[in-house]
């Protein structure tokens, strides 16, 4: 049996088989998962970037630092502005867990410092702002480096002290 055609009848289904706005639909649910996409990605960029930036300051730091005897020779030149940030120290950082042969010879009294050298550990902070949408705040980061100190330059003095104790030692 067929139902008797109706301009009503007509409107509702020409309205049901109809797509006018299903893209503009489309375009609503989607755009903003595009948009938090692209934050994400320029969020991910400037993290990688600063660490990229960070890493190079503290490795440069820390070659510069190890370079003027771990600060022990006046003669080299002073740590350049950008090492503000940049934090030394002979001892390593305490959440380094070394369980190699160097940690065991660091360990020994003296005889860790004769065979290896003095060491010098640069450590550099920064953060980056996380985006709002997830969470907000900041990204801290730490970059650390490790270098043996060059040898501070012997003068005659040294030379003649380090004689004088050898010779004092004998007798």
């Amino acid at each position: 049996m067929r139902f008797p055609s109706t301009r009503f009848g007509r409107a509702i289904r020409k309205l049901i088989k109809s797509e006018r706005g299903a893209v503009y639909t489309e375009a609503a649910m989607t755009l903003p998962f595009f948009i938090m996409i692209w934050a994400f990605m320029i969020f991910s960029h400037k993290l990688v970037y600063q660490k990229i930036t960070n890493n190079a300051l503290a490795k440069g730091c820390t070659w510069h630092y190890a370079l003027s005897s771990c600060g022990e020779n006046p003669a080299y030149p002073a740590l350049p502005a950008s090492c503000g940030g940049t934090t030394f120290s002979t001892a390593p950082p305490a959440e380094w867990n070394d369980s190699s042969v160097t940690a065991f010879i660091r360990e020994v009294p003296f005889i860790g410092d004769i065979v290896l050298g003095k060491a010098s550990y640069g450590t550099r902070s920064a953060s980056v702002a996380k985006p709002n949408y997830i969470g907000g705040g900041n990204r801290s980061f730490d970059a650390r480096h490790s270098m043996s100190c060059n040898e501070r330059p012997k003068t005659i003095g040294d030379l003649l002290s380090n004689i004088w104790s050898l010779f004092s030692g004998l007798f």
